[in-house]
């Protein structure tokens, strides 16, 4: 059973599964390392298709040049939309 003489013997039951500040970093990561490299392939995803976006998205209330691109072109506020609605 569970009892504290197992614990001094070395024989800990389930004691750094519940405490996970106990456990090395090292250990954590070595033991988990396929879930980490299971998880790369979504967090791209992620980021592809949810934040890239969004550069687009400020293309919307800027005066776009070509020549200047998307980051050097001015601001151009909400007048693109009162143009648009209007």
């Amino acid at each position: 059973m569970d009892n504290p003489e197992n614990k001094r013997e070395g024989k800990k039951v389930a004691y750094n599964l519940l405490k996970p500040g106990k456990v090395p970093v090292k250990k954590r990561v070595r033991k988990y390392l396929f879930i980490y490299l299971l998880a790369i392939p979504s967090f791209a995803y992620l980021i592809i298709n949810n934040y890239m976006p969004m550069v687009g998205l400020s293309l919307a209330f800027k005066k776009y040049s070509f020549a200047k691109g998307v980051f050097k072109s001015p601001w151009n506020g909400i007048s693109n939309f009162t143009y648009l609605f209007s």
